[in-house]
């Protein structure tokens, strides 16, 4: 994942919700699991330890970490990232991608 990313559209998985160019952990994201879609906060935390906030998870470790043992899939709709720096004690954007496309109601 990323640190930060965009929400430009305001429906999707037909859920309506707020339209975000800065949608940072916690906050409610539109998420389709396998069985419904819903809003859910932007972060995991693993049976073991609740107050843990977890936002990043590489796939190629993903099955060998402890955290992520019995964790689910699901599928988070955005319309592109990006990623700080500090740079000269003032933030800068040094990634961004921005995915193209229309959804339909």
């Amino acid at each position: 994942m990323c640190g930060r990313f965009v929400i430009s559209s305001k429906k999707a998985f037909n859920l309506e919700y707020e339209v975000s160019y800065n949608v940072c952990p916690s906050q409610l994201v539109p998420v389709k699991t396998k069985e419904k879609s819903l809003l859910m906060k932007w972060s995991y935390s693993p049976l073991w330890k609740q107050d843990m906030n977890l936002i990043n998870c590489r796939s190629e470790t993903m099955n060998e970490k402890p955290s992520f043992k019995n964790a689910k899939r699901c599928i988070i709709f955005n319309n592109g990232w990006y990623e700080w720096q500090r740079k000269d004690n003032k933030k800068i954007i040094i990634e961004k991608k921005y995915l193209i496309y229309t959804l339909e109601a």
